[in-house]
């Protein structure tokens, strides 16, 4: 046999074996140790998925829960200016995930993205993390804002980061009233040295619903190392899930409660434009943005009234659906339509002491650009305006909260006062423009201001 023959044969020899353990020890693996392989593109062994579950690193995901958007909300810093945050939960216990790309968007009240930030960010077994946007800009100021957080596919994986062990005590709130401030430490307690520090404080009300947001960051921190944090606010807090005074972006109380929304649609509700019909276009745009301002357990129904009141929506919470029915009111054109307050009122009393009325706090804003002229009596000349505040003086003393806008010159505003049952919840409107700010204070009024709770989030850059 000749040299050549001879390195032909050591050389296949070699490939035979080459060959031979790759193909072996993974057969070997899976069908004799039943042990997986977690990277062939096959589902063996203990796999629950292809290569992923069982004794693989990478979780399947139908054996995982996806990311909880806890919550999501920009908060105004000043004009043009909003801080955002979003507060994510990774309830599974045994799993992580690591470089979790996200998208945090401002969207205005006509849904048009206005600004956004993208990164990535780790989530740990069984935790919560906050993802903040600082300084975030609109070309406008708009009306309202709500907030979006996408988050792009996330790869679970058994060895995902720990939770850092940082401790971060903070002090009472100073200047609560004014530009609020708080002072605290964050201190390392990890066995090794930690990276820069980020350090997110959301402040809460008593509900849980975020109401501001803060963020500090510090250097490096040695193991047992402590340095003092600030955060600070520009205006006091305001409690609230929503944008309750939209313009000024404030959050307010979510205690709106049940709110019943009576608004005129009588004849001269298109006295100044027939295509859009104004001031009724204004005011259907005005309550709109009202009902925005609505939080998660607040409840609102619509009334609409002319020669009678009909319910166009009873008690409920889901906006999109009132947003729609406001958008349909319009003004009947078989017939006269005249001013039946009474009836309108009437109706928003029954809704608001029907079964569906769970709410402690109800209330009741009313609209009108006219005086009351139905319905009629023989016996008494003034009788829808008596009739009128003989409701009003009952929705009064069930607790019902009285607001009345008088829309124009021609309304009787002593009539409403009495109706409001407070002039301080009489508002006088002489231009439909002054709606939206006039229902945004009325939102103010409803809510009511309660102590803040802070939560702070460590993020090591």
């Amino acid at each position: 046999m000749d040299w050549r023959t001879k390195r032909r044969i050591i050389i296949g020899c070699i490939i035979f074996c080459v060959v031979f353990v790759i193909v072996s020890i993974p057969t070997y693996l899976i069908f004799f140790t039943g042990q997986p392989t977690c990277f062939d593109g096959l589902q063996n062994g203990s796999e629950r998925g292809v290569d992923c579950g069982g004794g693989c690193t990478i979780a399947c995901n139908k054996d995982v829960i996806d990311p909880v958007v806890v919550s999501a909300e920009s908060f105004k810093v000043t004009d043009n200016v909003f801080n955002t945050v979003a507060v994510i939960e990774n309830k599974n216990i045994d799993v992580g995930a690591r470089d979790v790309a996200y998208t945090l968007s401002i969207i205005d009240e006509n849904g048009r993205i206005i600004d956004s930030d993208k990164g990535v960010f780790d989530l740990p077994k069984q935790s919560q993390v906050a993802l903040f946007a600082g300084s975030m800009r609109t070309s406008n100021n708009p009306i309202s804002v709500t907030t979006k957080v996408q988050i792009d596919d996330v790869v679970w994986v058994t060895d995902a980061p720990t939770k850092k062990n940082i401790f971060v005590s903070l002090n009472a709130v100073e200047n609560e009233d004014d530009a609020p401030r708080v002072k605290g430490t964050v201190v390392n307690n990890e066995l090794q040295q930690v990276r820069k520090l980020q350090v997110v404080a959301v402040v809460s009300d008593d509900e849980g619903n975020p109401i501001g947001v803060s963020s500090t960051v510090t250097d490096s921190l040695s193991p047992d190392a402590e340095r003092e944090i600030f955060f600070a606010w520009p205006e006091p807090f305001y409690v609230g899930s929503r944008v309750c005074d939209a313009q000024s972006g404030k959050k307010v109380s979510t205690s709106l409660g049940d709110v019943a929304l009576v608004i005129d649609r009588s004849g001269s509700m298109d006295d100044e434009s027939l295509v859009p019909p104004e001031p009724l276009n204004t005011v259907r745009l005005a309550a709109i943005n009202f009902v925005r301002s609505m939080g998660q357990k607040d409840k609102a129904s619509l009334i609409s009234f002319a020669n009678d009141a009909t319910v166009d929506s009873g008690l409920t919470n889901d906006v999109e659906s009132l947003i729609q029915k406001i958008d349909k009111i319009s003004i009947l054109t078989d017939s006269i339509q005249n001013t039946n307050l009474a009836d309108g009122m009437l109706k928003a009393f029954n809704v608001l002491l029907s079964p569906e009325s769970t709410n402690e706090r109800k209330a009741m804003i009313v609209l009108t650009d006219g005086v009351a002229t139905r319905p009629l009596d023989s016996s008494d000349a003034n009788y829808p305006e008596n009739y009128a505040s003989d409701i009003a003086q009952g929705a009064l003393a069930n607790g019902v909260e009285m607001y009345v806008i008088g829309l124009g010159p021609d309304v009787n505003k002593e009539f409403l006062v009495d109706i409001a049952g407070d002039p301080s919840r009489y508002y006088g409107a002489n231009k439909k423009e002054e709606l939206a700010t006039i229902y945004n204070q009325i939102a103010t009024s409803i809510c009511s201001k309660r102590p803040a709770i802070i939560t702070t989030y460590v993020i090591e850059k």
